[in-house]
């Protein structure tokens, strides 16, 4: 499932998200309101190394492989923000990212 409609459960689970604390209510809202939600399979490459960084992903569930040069770096599991920095300083992917397991 994928869309703009967020189920409930999915916005707790994100305000929970150590980088929605120190958040306004205001801002909280209108970053809730900019939130695609999405179920990626296991083995899906979702950020490619080198493309434009347009979002960033709050990984919920499930278990990602941060890759540069098919190497894999590290292995983040839920919950976890995503390629923020890339976003904020409006540079390429530094690596790519890949589902480890179904988020």
């Amino acid at each position: 499932m994928q869309g703009r409609f967020i189920p409930d459960h999915i916005v707790e689970a994100l305000l929970k998200m150590d980088i929605f604390v120190d958040l306004s209510r205001e801002d909280r809202s209108r970053l809730i309101e900019s939130v695609f939600y999405a179920h990626i399979p296991e083995g899906t490459e979702f950020i490619k190394q080198g493309a434009p960084a347009e979002a960033c992903y709050f990984l919920l569930t499930g278990e990602i492989a941060i890759k540069s040069d098919d190497a894999v770096l590290q292995l983040q599991e839920a919950p976890t923000v995503i390629g923020l920095l890339s976003v904020i300083d409006r540079q390429e992917r530094s690596a790519s990212v890949v589902t480890f397991a179904d988020c």
